[in-house]
Order: structure tokens, then C-alpha cells, then sequence
């Protein structure tokens, strides 16, 4: 982690008019510090499934629809012969066909590996990048079909804010959960991002008045 550097945004889209770096980017910059460090990184795809649905198209109408919901399992192997937990991580993005793995692959890489679990960062105005880059427009679920999954991701933002109390850990619970929280419909998009904006600033405080409160008291 020590060696890692932050990356430069080189590419654009222009699609939605922002620049970000690549997974390319990302594979570039940590591979030779695997190979410096004895590093594999080994991923396999647990499951993968396609889900129906209907949602809101520009023209406000209902539209049917496939989302596919993926889960890839990583491990880190090193030269010793060692090798780490599995570390999973789950990718929902719109199914358009065989290009669809390939891009939920990068992403969960990308998010799950480098940025999650080494820290590694490039300052992406959007960090759902490369999946617009290769999807463009992300659809969102019709209420009906996303409830299930609203309600899923408050219980777990609370959780965070009620056990763990832990501000980094919300931050990481957004930024892997950021596929799951843009297919909402949109109010409940804004409703869940302002409940978490709200939570990581009070979780922030009490851990900056913690801090001051064991400086006291050493």
C-alpha cells in the first residue's frame, strides 16, 4: 500500500462528460507491485443470475427489462504458498449481452481489489466509471421490483450507523454497493444518499470527539 500512487484521470467519457481512470489504469499500476510483493490475485465467478424487471425510460414509460446480478469471489495467493480469505463482491448492472461479464469483472476488480482492499484511488468523479464507460446509462428498477433492495441496503447503512459506528466503513459500504444503490428509482436514490451523507457526518464527529476525549485523558 505504501508504494501505491494515485493515479491520473486519462481517459473521457464523453458521454456523460467526466474523465476517470480505467481498470486498465488501475491493472497497470498493481502489477508489477503483485509481482514485486509475490502477489496473485486469483478471481473466480460464484454465481450468476438474471433477474426480470421494469423500469422508468426517459420518456417516462414503463420498459421491461434484465439485470444481470454477479458475484465474484477473489483470493490473494502469495509465493510462500499462503494464501488469504476469499473476499467477495457483488455487481448488478443491466444485462446487454456477452460484454456483460466482462465489464462486472473490471468493475468488482476495480472497486472490490484495488480500491477496496488496497486503498488505491484516482479521484473519479464517478466511481461507477467503467461501467458507464461500457453501458453508458444505467436503467433503474420500477418501485415494485427495487423495494426489496431499498430496503435491504437501509438495514445494512444502519447497521453501520447503530453497531459499527465506524465513518470509513459507511464510505466503503457506498462505494461497493454504488451499482445496488443506482438501479433505485431515483427519490429513493436521493432519500438513501442524504441518509448516508447525514450519518457519515454524525459517525465522523463522535469519532473526532472521541479522539479529543483520549487525548485528555493520556
Amino acid at each position: 500500500m505504501k508504494e501505491i500512487k494515485r493515479l491520473e484521470k486519462l481517459h473521457e467519457n464523453k458521454h456523460a462528460g467526466y474523465s476517470f481512470a480505467s481498470v486498465d489504469d488501475f491493472k497497470d499500476e498493481m502489477r508489477p507491485l503483485f509481482a514485486k510483493n509475490g502477489l496473485d490475485l486469483h478471481v473466480s465467478e460464484e454465481s450468476y443470475d438474471l433477474v426480470s424487471h421494469k423500469s422508468t425510460g426517459k420518456d417516462g414509460k414503463d420498459k421491461e427489462g434484465t439485470i444481470a446480478k454477479i458475484r465474484f469471489k477473489f483470493v490473494l495467493n502469495h509465493v510462500s504458498g499462503e494464501s488469504s480469505e476469499p473476499t467477495f463482491f457483488t455487481v448488478c448492472l443491466p444485462y446487454t449481452g456477452a460484454q456483460t461479464s466482462g465489464a462486472a469483472q473490471s468493475y468488482a476488480i476495480k472497486e472490490g481489489v484495488y480500491k477496496g482492499l488496497f486503498q488505491a484511488s484516482s479521484g473519479d468523479v464517478s466511481e461507477e466509471a467503467d461501467l458507464q464507460a461500457t453501458t453508458q446509462r444505467q436503467e433503474r428498477l420500477g418501485k415494485a421490483d427495487a423495494r426489496p433492495l431499498f430496503e435491504a441496503l437501509q438495514r445494512e447503512m444502519r447497521a453501520i450507523e447503530t453497531e459499527t459506528k465506524d465513518s470509513q466503513e459507511l464510505a466503503d459500504w457506498w462505494k461497493s454497493n454504488v451499482e445496488q444503490l443506482n438501479a433505485l428509482p431515483l427519490d429513493w436514490f436521493l432519500q438513501i444518499k442524504k441518509e448516508c451523507a447525514e450519518t457519515g457526518t454524525k459517525l465522523k464527529a463522535m469519532e473526532a470527539a472521541d479522539a479529543i476525549n483520549n487525548r485528555s485523558a493520556a
